[in-house]
């Protein structure tokens, strides 16, 4: 009588990992934090700047006109270097463009330092973001092809739960100057010191084998297509990815930012108790985006955060009456708006071949913040004709576009890598 088989037991996703699998997850990582260290430093220090470039009490009309342009120069920054820097990474390597745009991003942080008038500080903002949004176009193609296929699902949404930990260094740094009276000013200078981090990628990171052999099979000039995004065999993925995308950024930039608005209103004592527990819950959404797309599917995890950014972000705002109900509602948003960027990091080098994946993710991401730029702007805007909780409740429907999306999302679990 025959018996079956055992079946073998597959391995854990970190078994079989290499030093340098660890080594490259964390410069990623280190480089994803400081970025979003970086990018948010204004956000705690942007009154203070504005008035004393301006000469204006911080309460001023103008103050708070200037500080959300300055906001929006970032993320357009922010959009146009993830688009030009994911094709010079698909074109000169992800090592080599990482060095680049970490040490951009530090470089003009902290020059930021210097300046003497607004101009100068909205053109050193706007040049911080281009290295910004080029950095995780960079890593997140080089975690791609880094790791192997069953940790590259686990290790991307370690990465991405690293801008929770760039949330809390920027809030720390900056808390800390100003409460001792000191000058926003060195937020900023701090902010040079990631620059010392590409001396670590110089000396031990590699380009990934796959980069190697498509510049080898293909050569610089025919990687990094824009155009090619467009063809008729990358074109519903694109649109799908860019969809998927601004529903996010929108989201989370129109109305979970508003988030400290409402904790002055409803629970000034203890706003930034719940700010850090909403940080913490935040990281929780990034790291279980992980066993969602694992087990579930990558349009399954999609489908959980855009479903629960619609329903929590209006039960949010209407909700937290004090600081009890705004420690529940305000965390639980943030677990919902932010987990869906580990999706991103995720789903999207996985649509496109070694020649296109830089390019392709870092401009679908992307678009998404120039549309982003506009949502602080109409959140303003609106609460010239409507409380907090019903314009908030307005931006919340951008998640609807998010799920129709994914109708037509192509599911990528258990296929691996595209290649040519």
């Amino acid at each position: 009588m025959e018996h079956a088989a055992p079946k073998t037991r597959e391995p854990h996703w970190w078994q079989g990992l290499t030093r340098y699998h660890a080594l490259v997850l964390l410069v990623a990582w280190l480089g994803w934090t400081f970025d979003v260290m970086d990018a948010l430093l204004w956000t705690f220090v942007k009154m203070p700047a504005t008035a004393e470039l301006l000469h204006l009490p911080d309460d001023h009309a103008d103050v708070k006109l200037w500080a959300g342009g300055i906001q929006a120069t970032l993320l357009i920054g922010w959009a146009t270097g993830g688009i030009l820097f994911g094709m010079l990474s698909d074109r000169i390597g992800r090592t080599r463009t990482l060095v680049i745009t970490i040490l951009m991003y530090s470089v003009f942080t902290g020059l930021s330092f210097f300046a003497q008038n607004i101009g100068q500080l909205a053109l050193c903002r706007f040049l911080t973001g281009l290295g910004v949004g080029g950095e995780w176009a960079s890593g997140a193609a080089l975690l791609a092809e880094a790791f192997p296929p069953r940790a590259r699902v686990w290790v991307a949404c370690i990465l991405q739960s690293a801008a929770s930990i760039g949330i809390v260094l920027a809030n720390s740094i900056c808390g800390a100057l100003l409460a001792h009276g000191h000058s926003w000013r060195y937020a900023f200078l701090i902010g040079i010191a990631p620059a010392l981090l590409t001396v670590l990628i110089r000396l031990g990171i590699r380009e990934p084998d796959a980069w190697r052999q498509t510049i080898h099979d293909h050569g610089a000039r025919a990687v990094g297509s824009l155009c090619e995004l467009f063809s008729l065999r990358f074109r519903r993925d694109t649109v799908v990815c860019v969809l998927l995308a601004i529903s996010g950024v929108f989201g989370i930039w129109g109305a979970n930012y508003c988030a400290p608005e409402l904790l002055s209103q409803v629970a000034k004592a203890d706003k930034v108790l719940i700010s850090n527990v909403q940080t913490a819950a935040q990281m929780a959404g990034f790291l279980a985006c992980a066993p969602l797309a694992v087990y579930g599917g990558r349009r399954l995890a999609f489908g959980f955060y855009f479903l629960g950014s619609l329903i929590s972000t209006p039960l949010a705002f209407y909700l937290s009456t004090g600081p009890n109900s705004a420690m529940f509602w305000v965390p639980l948003m943030g677990f919902f708006t932010g987990g869906m960027f580990s999706g991103y990091i995720i789903y999207f080098p996985e649509l496109y071949p070694t020649r296109l994946r830089a390019t392709g993710s870092g401009f679908c991401l992307n678009v998404a913040r120039y549309a982003a730029a506009a949502g602080p702007w109409l959140m303003g805007w609106m609460q010239g004709f409507l409380t907090l909780p019903q314009a908030a409740s307005l931006i919340a429907l951008i998640y609807l576009l998010g799920l129709g999306a994914l109708l037509f999302a192509t599911e990528t679990k258990g296929k691996g890598l595209v290649e040519d």
